[in-house]
């Protein structure tokens, strides 16, 4: 009896990959999304879901926000060596998705298998503006009340709220000089990767069907992030 507890729970712990496996896979993932899962069917482990793309960070088949997908993957209980199932989705929730097209039938299937899905990125408290930003792209960071208050001076409004500087830090992105108005930047991710913060944010282009002004603008954003103590890289959303 002791000896098969001990070989029951040897190949227990043989049955989950390390953590740095789903991170390599998370990493060359060709499709990072957040998602909005609007219908879910369970068939036996088979799962199927509708999904509404409502932020692209990654997109090899050049998903745009607001696109339909269909995922389709299962999700059946592991008794041998090898990755974990992947979480069954729940209809309504948004969720962080590393996925890959399928080019036979153009579902989407699981890029970094048990962990192809994570809770959604937060919603960042953010302000942005039209005129005030830098000529060309620029970025500061801003870590105290002090450094918060500083930067509303300049931008000659009132500081829309106190920066809670044991948790929280700022982040500021100017997107450069534009030729017409109606650009809104908006950092739609920040989460740790490799050792460093990775701040994702959108230039909010019009779109070309858009009316806007034909003036130079020198678009920006400012957005309140958890505090971090790693290296902040800021990204472009590709």
């Amino acid at each position: 009896m002791l000896v098969c507890t001990s070989v029951c729970l040897s190949f227990t712990a043989r049955a989950e990959l390390p953590p740095y496996v789903y991170a390599e896979w998370q990493a060359k993932s060709p499709e990072v999304l957040t998602i909005q899962a609007q219908e879910v069917t369970n068939d036996s482990g088979a799962i199927t879901v509708g999904a509404k793309v409502t932020a692209v960070e990654r997109s090899a088949s050049s998903l745009k926000a607001g696109d339909i997908i269909r995922i389709g993957y299962h999700s059946v209980k592991q008794t041998k060596p090898g990755p974990s199932e992947a979480a069954i989705l729940e209809k309504g929730k948004s969720y962080r998705a590393y996925l890959s097209k399928n080019e036979t039938d153009g579902d989407y299937g699981l890029a970094a298998k048990g962990h192809s899905f994570a809770a959604a990125p937060v919603e960042f408290p953010q302000w942005h503006g039209q005129y005030e930003g830098d000529g060309q792209f620029s970025t500061e960071l801003i870590k105290t009340q002090v450094g918060w208050a500083g930067f509303w001076e300049r931008m000659r409004r009132p500081a829309p709220q106190v920066l809670d500087e044991t948790k929280q830090m700022a982040i500021y992105i100017g997107v450069g000089e534009r030729r017409t108005g109606g650009f809104v930047p908006k950092v739609i991710n920040a989460t740790e990767q490799d050792g460093k913060l990775v701040i994702v944010y959108t230039e909010g282009a019009p779109s070309p069907e858009s009316f806007v002004t034909q003036v130079i603008t020198h678009p920006w954003v400012i957005a309140i992030v958890p505090k971090s103590e790693l290296k902040v890289e800021v990204k472009k959303q590709e």
